[in-house]
């Protein structure tokens, strides 16, 4: 890039994951509900009980449609650095992906 782009323009992280994980309903309402504030954009494709998924979140806004030949959970999230990390990212899908553990 030129050194003036570079310098005009915040950097960026970025986090994915891809995945054969298939979410419960209570599971997607979390994922929309508890989405990092800082994430400027989390897309892509979720397998749920009721078939596969496409989300797009910008910002505070998101979308949640069926879509069809998604075989996959396939995520990208995008935010400013200084802002949000990875790790972030990874804690809010470790959260609503990870079994709670059993009492027994």
């Amino acid at each position: 890039q030129p050194k003036e782009v570079r310098e005009t323009h915040p950097a960026y992280i970025s986090w994915n994951t891809t995945n054969d994980i298939v979410l419960t309903r209570a599971q997607l309402d979390a994922l929309i509900r508890n989405k990092p504030k800082k994430a400027l954009r989390i897309k892509g494709f979720l397998l749920s009980e009721r078939g596969p998924l496409e989300l797009h979140c910008v910002g505070p806004s998101h979308s949640l449609k069926p879509v069809q030949g998604v075989s996959k959970t396939q995520l990208v999230g995008i935010g400013l650095k200084g802002h949000i990390t990875q790790q972030d990212f990874q804690n809010w899908w470790g959260e609503i992906t990870t079994p709670a553990p059993s009492l027994f």
